[in-house]
């Protein structure tokens, strides 16, 4: 793990000014740690972490094909059950 992440550093991976994921402060230049569960900042998303994948494939989703898209698989998918 710490090879990859010394990996990632070199490879400047890490540029977004805001991310989703915990637990990578020490590896971040001027980024902040954002509150909600997905973050989009320029061409970066991240997620806080596994539990979160379907929320995160739905942000995908809005960016690549719209929000009414997103909102129509969130819907079939039951998500508004589960975000209430």
């Amino acid at each position: 793990r710490e090879n990859h992440n010394q990996q990632c550093e070199q490879r400047n991976y890490f540029r977004a000014r805001e991310i989703g994921r915990a637990g990578l402060e020490s590896h971040l230049t001027g980024a902040r740690i954002g509150k909600n569960i997905v973050e989009t900042d320029g061409n970066i998303t991240t997620a806080k972490g596994p539990a979160i994948t379907p929320f995160f494939a739905l942000k995908l989703l809005e960016i690549l094909e719209g929000k009414a898209m997103a909102d129509e698989v969130a819907e079939a998918f039951l998500i508004p059950l589960i975000r209430n």
